[in-house]
Parts: C-alpha cells; sequence; structure tokens
C-alpha cells in the first residue's frame, strides 16, 4: 500500500488489520510500526527506480492499493512536472512492479476533481474530462494508465473518484475542518461569493469501505465514491455552527469572489452501487458531529506508526 501513513491510508491500514490482514506498507521515510502485522518498505513516487520490490522483500501481495500522490499546495511553489513524475510517471512505475510481481488485483484512489469543472449534472462516471491544473492531468493520466494496464495485462484495477473525504485525522486547511474549528471557537465564519457552491463529502470510513469492496471485486473500471448528497458552503456553515455545542459563530460574506461559485458536485454513484455494492453508510450529519466531537475534545486520531 501506498500512502499508508496519510489520512485515508491510516484508516485503510487499520481496517485491514482488523479483519486479519497483513500489510505491506510504502513509505518515503522510515516509521516505527506499533503492529508487527505491519511491515513498512522505503519508496519514493518522485524516484521510480526506488518503487522495484522484489518478492523476498514483501511477500505474496494479494492486492494493491494505490493511495499516495503529491497534492496541491496551499501555497503551490512546486514545478507542474514533479505531479506528473510522482503521480503519472511513480504510478507507472508501481504497476509495472505490481505485474512482475503477479498481483492479481489492484486498487488506485482516483477523484471526482479530474473531471475538472462539473458539466453534467448529476456527474457519473462517464462525465466529460477537462482536467484545469497539473494536479487533475497528472491523476488522470494515471487513471488511464490503469485502464489500459487492465486491458492489455486482464488485470482487475479499479479506480475509485472520491469526492471530498473527511473525518478524525483529515487536513486541518481544509474548508469543512475551517469552518468547524472557527464554530467551536465561536468566530464568525466567512463565505466567498454567494456561498451557493456545492461539494460532496464522503467520511472517511465509507472510503475505506468502498476499497476493501473494490479489492474483493471480480472487475475492473472506474466508480465513484461520495457521501450520500451535496451540500452548499453555506448549509456547511450553518450546520457546524448548529452542531457545535454553544457557537455564538454568525455565517457572513467575506466579500470576495469564489472561482467555483457555480460549481455543483452531485455525484451519481449508481454503477458503485449496482457494481460494486458500494453506499455510503454514515449521514453527513452524524459524521460531522462526530468529527466536531473529535476537535473539541482533543482527540488525536489512532495511527499504526510513529516517526523514527
Amino acid at each position: 500500500m501506498t500512502g499508508a501513513t496519510g489520512f485515508i491510508g491510516s484508516n485503510l491500514v487499520a481496517a485491514l488489520r482488523h479483519q486479519g490482514w497483513a500489510v505491506v506498507c510504502v513509505v518515503r521515510r522510515p516509521v516505527k510500526s506499533h503492529d508487527p502485522g505491519i511491515v513498512c518498505v522505503t519508496g519514493d513516487l518522485l524516484e521510480v527506480e526506488s518503487m522495484n520490490y522484489a518478492r523476498s522483500e514483501v511477500g505474496e501481495i494479494d492486492v494493491l492499493f494505490h493511495l499516495g500522490a503529491m497534492l496541491p499546495a496551499r501555497e503551490p511553489a512546486f514545478e507542474r512536472s514533479l505531479f506528473l513524475m510522482a503521480n503519472t510517471f511513480g504510478a507507472i512505475r508501481l504497476l509495472q512492479t505490481a505485474i512482475n510481481m503477479g498481483i492479481p488485483s489492484i486498487v488506485y484512489a482516483s477523484g471526482v476533481s479530474i473531471i475538472g469543472k462539473p458539466e453534467v449534472i448529476p456527474i457519473t462516471e462517464d462525465h466529460p474530462i477537462h482536467p484545469v491544473d497539473p494536479y487533475q492531468v497528472s491523476k488522470l493520466c494515471a487513471e488511464l494508465y490503469c485502464q489500459r494496464v487492465s486491458q492489455i495485462e486482464h488485470k482487475q484495477i479499479v479506480s475509485l473518484r472520491i469526492t471530498s473525504p473527511y473525518g478524525q485525522g483529515m487536513s486541518p486547511f481544509t474548508v469543512l475542518s475551517r469552518f468547524a474549528q472557527q464554530a467551536i471557537r465561536s468566530e464568525d465564519i466567512f463565505l466567498y461569493g454567494t456561498g451557493n457552491r456545492r461539494q460532496n463529502f464522503v467520511h472517511v470510513s465509507d472510503v475505506v469501505f468502498a476499497c476493501l469492496l473494490a479489492a474483493k471485486a471480480k472487475l475492473s473500471g472506474v466508480y465513484n465514491v461520495a457521501g450520500s448528497a451535496s451540500i452548499s458552503m453555506r448549509e456547511l456553515a450553518e450546520l457546524v455552527v448548529r452542531l457545535a455545542p454553544g457557537s455564538r459563530s454568525r455565517v457572513r460574506s467575506s466579500g470576495s469572489p469564489d472561482p467555483q461559485d457555480d460549481y455543483r458536485w452531485e455525484v451519481d454513484l449508481t454503477r458503485s452501487e449496482s457494481r460494486l455494492g458500494y453506499r455510503p453508510m454514515l449521514l453527513f450529519e452524524e459524521g460531522l458531529t462526530q468529527y466536531i466531537e473529535s476537535l473539541q475534545s482533543g482527540a488525536r486520531p489512532n495511527r499504526w506508526w510513529s516517526p523514527l
């Protein structure tokens, strides 16, 4: 598994261990595992030669979860080519290693954002694709390569187009996390644009559920992974204020435009439900309540690893 120390990866490792799987984690920097059922090997998506492993190093692998990626920075200072190197060429090297090792099943974490601006509502897996930044291009290229490898090598490769994951341990810099923290502190929440941009949030436990379904499915292809419904930024701000006990936050306009004010991330899950058996299990309000409670309590997410 790549991305095993990340938000989704840490939760997936815990779920796999709970089910009795032994897990091999590819990590950029050495870490200490708290579980003897977890083996770590080093590898860097930016150094493709480091992603070549022998069976003697990792043992028999039943499924490869490729969750690792270079993500857009809050202050974009990366060379654009680095996204292609890590997210495309790194994925290609990893897939080639999986083929050489005879790994029968591969699950690739893609994202709904690769389509660019939503044009057709609801968003199905057949939505037109017009990526607008280097990150989206790099993830799309890897997804297309997965499809090609699946056809040529007759491999079971599932690409999951995940919407915005949330839950305990998520990045504090996402809009959902920022709103929740402001509501807890009774700070005013400022909206960009009209606040009508609609986003679909999916709880990390549902993403893990989808990954496990994909690993066991005897099929290939692209599948959406999302929550049950979208929510506008204004509705989200009002909801976190209502759910944060005693919050005195007000929802106000920032006066600044939102470049994505007219975006509507209404995601169709028909294919995922009928073929994968995926349906989000946690209602958004319930998951958001749990997240706010975790912030208020200062609880730290359970991790299988610690830095060396």
